[in-house]
């Protein structure tokens, strides 16, 4: 990608691990390190002399013509886990299934989770393989919010998913009321 700077214009860099319109790392620590002084962390620009400017033909907005219906509709559900603690085990996690159904224009899917009590809870995708077995964690959600977690999971493909609900630290039997969200090209919610 190229960009025409004028005299006086500046450049910021920025390193963040915290804005969800960034790329999402999915970790439970993410941790940038940056090395300063010498030896440290660059960026070289290049600067193009006599550059030839193309026009841009970048589309402003997400609707390229190959999508644009609606999304599919939203969906509800509350799971319980038994138990709370910081382990994954059958005692601290419950499930929710769900289709993916052919014919909408899903772009995104927004997984959204709030407890019953203030409870820490982490969210974890993961789509049914053709021999019945699930796949590994396809994203993950994980903060250290007591009121809410969401999950984001970019362009799913039809078929059988299940979001796997832990109580990383709540009380035992703490409900988790979840949201479904679909959004199509467009950002619009189904």
């Amino acid at each position: 990608m190229a960009h025409n700077l004028r005299e006086g214009h500046r450049l910021t860099l920025r390193f963040t691990t915290s804005d969800p319109d960034k790329v999402p790392t999915f970790a439970v620590d993410p941790r940038v390190t940056i090395a300063t002084g010498p030896g440290g962390t660059v960026l070289q620009v290049p600067v193009v002399g006599a550059p030839a400017l193309a026009e841009d033909t970048v589309p402003f907005s997400l609707d390229d013509g190959t999508g644009g219906g609606p999304a599919q509709p939203e969906q509800t559900a509350s799971v319980t886990p038994a138990l709370g603690g910081p382990a994954r085990t059958p005692a601290t996690v419950a499930f929710h299934e769900f289709d993916v159904q052919e014919g909408f224009d899903n772009a995104a899917l927004l997984a959204s989770a709030v407890p019953s009590l203030d409870a820490d809870i982490d969210l974890y995708l993961q789509r049914q393989n053709a021999d019945g077995t699930w796949s590994a964690d396809l994203a993950s959600g994980g903060s250290p919010s007591l009121t809410d977690e969401q999950l984001r999971f970019a362009d799913p493909a039809p078929g059988r998913y299940r979001l796997e609900v832990h109580n990383w630290a709540g009380a035992p039997g703490t409900r988790v009321d979840l949201t479904l969200t679909f959004l199509n090209a467009a950002g619009e919610a189904g």
